[in-house]
């Protein structure tokens, strides 16, 4: 199933080489505060992720996250199977592929697969995995003041920019 949740972006890393690692995995990421529609979708869900409180008025929000390698595996059949793996897919409110970083406070619409885990520790919950991110307000992203933190923050538009004269190629969201 494809949940489609809007509300106030956070924290967006979702180009390539733009990821973030953490346990040492690496994974694309969005942190988004629902607007009140979404809360509902969202709380229907199944999903057990944990909100937290963000932005200037401690608004609840939520992280959902992209594995930045493929998984596979062989499933009971014998078949083999791919999951996830790249950037998710960014696109403007008309759907054309969207290549500026993503500044905190922007208004987006995240897809987020939600699925039912088959094995290990969580076999039988809901997990879930970004998809698509549709930038409805963009706000600029501005790079951290102190040095330490924008030494690992990315070149805001040195990667994600798309080089001027190419033409946009829609993109289904």
């Amino acid at each position: 199933m494809t949940l489609k949740l809007r509300g106030t972006a956070y924290w967006a890393r979702v180009y390539e080489g733009n990821a973030d690692e953490y346990g040492g995995k690496e994974f694309y990421k969005i942190t988004i505060a629902p607007d009140d529609e979404s809360w509902v979708k969202f709380n229907k869900s199944g999903l057990t992720l944990k909100p937290k409180e963000t932005g200037d008025d401690n608004e609840l929000s939520v992280t959902f996250r992209r594995d930045v390698n493929a998984k596979s595996g062989i499933d009971k059949r014998g078949k083999p199977w791919t999951m996830g793996g790249g950037p998710p897919q960014v696109v403007d409110e008309d759907g054309y592929e969207f290549t500026k970083l993503i500044g905190n406070g922007s208004v987006v619409e995240v897809a987020v697969e939600v699925y039912t885990v088959k094995a290990g520790p969580m076999k039988g919950k809901k997990g879930h995995r970004l998809e698509g991110v549709k930038v409805l307000e963009h706000v600029a992203y501005e790079a951290p003041d102190d040095e330490e933190e924008s030494a690992d923050s990315p070149e805001p538009e040195a990667k994600v920019e798309t080089p001027t004269g190419v033409t946009k190629k829609k993109l289904p969201f």
